[in-house]
């Protein structure tokens, strides 16, 4: 739970400011209204990863590029493990 509440923000401007991408994560069910908000883009791919993980897909190998806009987007399905779902929920 702190890894994924504390850590993980920082892990992230971390990776972005090394990298010079945009590091982030995002949800459906966006844990933080300020840093976690999928735009639209990303809730269209968020809502086909759900798709192909219900049709059997692992989560490991579910991922999602190309260029908008004339930028490159690349997400990556992320596994959740169910005590981060129950902490979700309670918020």
């Amino acid at each position: 739970i702190e890894v994924c509440s504390r850590q993980a923000p920082a892990i992230a401007q971390s990776l972005s400011d090394k990298s010079g991408w945009n590091v982030k994560r995002v949800s459906l069910k966006a844990r933080n209204n300020t840093t976690a908000v999928a735009d639209e883009w990303e809730t269209e791919v968020l809502r086909q990863f759900d798709q192909r993980q219900q049709q059997g897909e692992d989560t490991a190998n579910i991922t999602y590029s190309e260029t908008v806009g004339g930028q490159y987007r690349f997400m990556k399905a992320q596994a959740v493990e169910p005590i981060c779902l129950a902490v979700m929920d309670r918020q």
